[in-house]
């Protein structure tokens, strides 16, 4: 499997109730039969997962993202923290590739909402509201917002990454999550970009792929 390779940067993709969640991770180690990857991480706690478990897997190899589903068949605690899992046989390619790759981060948020028509929302077009992401990809974001908004509702927001251009898009809202518990005082919402350009998605991209790099390297170093 000529596509992966010790150091290679990956998400493992953990499918939760109401929505995915991605941890970017590390082949540490490659065999005949196994690869060793860094055990991924939350809040600089452990994520534990249980031998038996199938995980899912999603990398890239130049301007090209594969994907490929394994089982965790054993666990190492030192020196590294590591997963134990099955080698792939076989990888399938990402069409939508940059969608794929997902990281949570706290960035602030700006939108206003946007009607189907010119007469729409009159009045509410001029309205920024603010917000901060749950996560962030290349296709769209999780949004915190006390704001009730309504899938397939449009909007424009302009998302603030560090070092960046404030980034401007045209967005339509997917999912709504509810509050599920009492820690969360605001509304989910998954927010789908629409009509960006390329160079637009690549400095996305490029930001996911600075800030995975970043989270690993301090996982490592605690």
């Amino acid at each position: 499997m000529e596509n992966l390779r010790i150091n290679q940067l990956m998400d493992i993709v953990i499918e939760g109730d109401t929505f995915r969640e991605y941890y970017p991770v590390r082949i540490e180690n490659i065999d005949e039969q196994s690869l060793f990857i860094g055990m991924p991480m939350k809040q600089g706690g452990i994520i534990r997962l249980q031998i038996g478990q199938e995980i899912r897997c999603v990398f890239r190899n130049g301007n090209q993202y594969y994907t490929f589903s394994t089982i965790v068949t054993g666990l190492i605690k030192n020196p590294i923290p590591m997963l134990i899992t099955d080698r792939p046989t076989q990888l399938s390619k990402i069409n939508q590739k940059r969608a794929y790759v997902r990281i949570e981060v706290v960035l602030p948020i700006e939108y206003r909402l946007l009607g189907d028509s010119d007469d729409d929302l009159e009045n509410d077009r001029e309205i920024f509201y603010k917000g901060q992401t749950v996560n962030v990809s290349a296709g769209g974001v999780l949004l915190s917002t006390d704001v009730r908004l309504e899938p397939r509702q449009l909007m424009e927001i302009k998302l603030y990454i560090p070092n960046y251009d404030p980034f401007c898009s045209k967005a339509r809202v997917l999912r709504i999550f509810d509050k599920v518990d009492f820690r969360r005082k605001n509304i989910w919402a998954a927010i789908q970009y629409m009509e960006i350009s390329d160079a637009k998605r690549d400095k996305l991209f490029n930001y996911i792929f600075e800030k995975e790099r970043e989270l690993i390297n301090k996982a490592y170093k605690q």
